[in-house]
């Protein structure tokens, strides 16, 4: 601040700001003062008073804001100007921010008043003493100056003019037509339309062509004028380069595009709620995240209203913690979108508060995550599947190098046998023996082209699958050996339960799991076999259960599923069905666990996707 008091002009009557003045004469007890009424007071205190700062209650009538902003910006004045408001009044105050106010003051709350006096005067000092030294350089020569006639010949310019424009000197350009250096010529009519109608024009825009043919953006300020010599109109004027300062602005608007693009991409969007007020503003982007036309208005309760109801509890209760634990807070949930799509979205919270403590409103940050969450699920599988086709070859390859050695080297065995024997009743049994393991040497062969066909089949059409119907086809195929063992099926399954899944897999599945149990089952008691089902969101989990032998999964556990395993040799069998099962369930995107415990019976935990949901 300057060593000599405070001037401060009053716009308005001494009752509009009284609570204002008192304190202010505390802070600033040497402060000079001036109260105006109407615009005859605003010119004379102008001209006599000089002062530094103006404040203007919003309530009086008898000096318009929209008079004082003329005025100064007019006289072209940088005097600040701060306003006295009532909070009902805020939001014209924001507006008038627009049209010329520095600052405002809410009158049921004038703390703030020396702190924003102090800072827009300090301010005002400052931009004093740039003018100071901008007119200074422009004296040195660092700014334009030039004359033309109003015709368009280039009377005079000083160097700085013609270096503006790329030349050494400004013999270069005297005597040329000024609308030859117009980037368009056309702006030259415009601009002398313009100085015709207001004989002087200040900021004026201005695009020239430099030497090189590069253009120069300049702002000017000119007047027409009359020489006093030759009597005839002519345009005195004086400019700056502006070209790296709108450069600068292009380059900047072109980043918040790009900016604003990348937002679009990443899906973000933001949202804020003004305590004060209870309004709660919503981004376009986060709008078009949530499904929600971008004029559409929201209110709280239809903002809350998105949030899938698993989730709101907590979402809401984070948001409400943050005036406890200050900071920020980040969450996941779920977004139910005005078509009814569910989306994942990620979210970061936080809170601004006032002087007092009190907080003033809550924001925050949101993006669709969907896309990224369906991206890490598909890597996820993939990995998961390239896991489970190299234990596949894991087993082919024990397959080939064990289980098919054995048949080929009993047939090549025969072979040299047979081209020695000359017995005809020897031959027979050679050649009994060799159809016995030319038929292993098939059933393997079978098998593996069996497993292959899975493989293939696995973007088979899904569809929905009736639970029930499906094991009464399973029940009906193998009917005699149901009655025959007096096999009872459970399904604790509702009626029109369905699981979207491909058809001959599923059968395949469940026909594999009903053998199995019938074969295995305990000599004390008859065959039981329960299947129950659940569901949520996410996943379909059926439990297939049985009151047989059981598995001893601590011996057996870890070959359980692989191919050619069997662990009970009294029941007669290949070790195919549960490896075929496990490949079928996983086929579909599903996992299987299991349960046993020996002479009690076993458990399969079965998991699938919830496509359908």
């Amino acid at each position: 601040m300057n060593s000599h008091p405070l001037r401060i002009l009053y716009a308005g009557t001494r009752e509009g700001i009284q609570n204002a003045n008192e304190i202010i004469k505390h802070v600033y007890p040497k402060a000079d003062s001036l109260y105006i009424k109407d615009q005859s007071d605003l010119v004379n205190a102008f001209d006599a008073f000089h002062p530094e700062i103006i404040l203007a209650a919003l309530t009086d009538s008898e000096l318009p804001t929209a008079e004082l902003f003329a005025y100064l910006l007019k006289q072209n004045l940088r005097v600040p100007v701060l306003l006295i408001v009532p909070g009902e009044l805020e939001e014209l105050a924001d507006a008038l921010m627009d049209r010329g106010a520095s600052d405002y003051v809410v009158l049921e709350n004038l703390k703030r008043l020396p702190y924003a006096i102090h800072n827009l005067v300090a301010k005002y000092h400052l931009e004093l003493q740039d003018a100071q030294k901008y007119g200074y350089l422009f004296e040195q020569g660092l700014a334009g100056l030039y004359t033309s006639s109003y015709q368009g010949t280039l009377l005079k310019c000083n160097k700085a003019f013609a270096n503006m424009l790329g030349y050494d000197h400004p013999d270069e350009l005297i005597g040329r037509d000024v609308v030859d250096l117009y980037l368009i010529a056309a702006d030259r009519e415009a601009f002398l339309a313009e100085l015709r109608k207001h004989k002087r024009l200040n900021n004026y825009e201005v695009i020239l062509v430099r030497k090189d043919g590069t253009p120069c953006y300049l702002l000017e300020n000119i007047h027409l004028a009359v020489d006093e010599i030759s009597g005839q109109e002519v345009c005195q004027g004086i400019i700056i380069d502006v070209t790296q300062l709108v450069l600068t602005k292009q380059n900047i608007t072109r980043a918040r595009t790009m900016l604003t693009e990348a937002q679009n991409l990443a899906k973000m969007g933001n949202w804020n709620y003004n305590l004060r007020k209870k309004e709660l503003t919503v981004s376009v982007g986060l709008k078009a995240i949530c499904g929600i036309p971008a004029d559409a208005k929201l209110n709280v309760e239809q903002f809350v209203a998105l949030i899938h109801e698993d989730d709101v509890d907590r979402v809401f209760e984070d948001v409400m913690n943050l005036q406890l634990t200050g900071g920020k807070i980040e969450n996941d949930f779920t977004v139910i979108r005005l078509d009814k799509r569910k989306i994942k979205v990620k979210g970061v919270h936080t809170l601004d508060f006032n002087e007092e403590g009190k907080v003033l409103r809550y924001y925050g940050v949101i993006q669709d995550v969907t896309a990224l969450e369906l991206a890490e699920k598909e890597r996820s599988r993939i990995t998961q599947e390239l896991i489970n086709r190299n234990k596949a070859l894991e087993q082919f390859t024990y397959v080939i190098s064990h289980n098919l050695r054995a048949p080929v080297a009993n047939i090549r065995a025969l072979t040299e046998i047979m081209k020695e024997s000359d017995s005809g009743q020897a031959d027979h049994d050679l050649v009994d023996k060799m159809g016995l393991s030319v038929q292993n040497l098939d059933t393997i062969i079978s098998d593996l082209n069996q497993i292959l066909q899975i493989k293939q089949q696995q973007n088979s059409l899904k569809e929905q699958v009736n639970l029930h119907e499906l094991m009464s086809s399973i029940t009906l195929s193998i009917k005699n050996l149901i009655v025959e063992e007096q096999v009872s099926i459970q399904m604790e399954v509702e009626k029109n339960f369905s699981i979207v899944a491909v058809r001959g897999y599923l059968y395949s599945i469940f026909y594999n799991l009903t053998l199995n149990s019938i074969k295995y089952r305990r000599k004390d008691a008859h065959p039981i076999i329960r299947i129950r089902c659940s569901m949520d969101s996410d996943q379909i989990t059926i439990g297939f259960q049985d009151n047989g032998k059981g598995i001893d999964l601590e011996k057996n556990g870890e070959a359980l599923f692989g191919l050619y395993k069997r662990f009970d040799s009294s029941v007669e069998g290949k070790g195919m069905g549960l490896f075929m099962v496990k490949t079928q369930v996983e086929e579909l995107g599903g996992q299987i666990e299991v349960q046993s415990v020996v002479g009690a019976g076993t458990l399969f935990i079965i998991k699938f996707p919830n496509s359908y949901d």
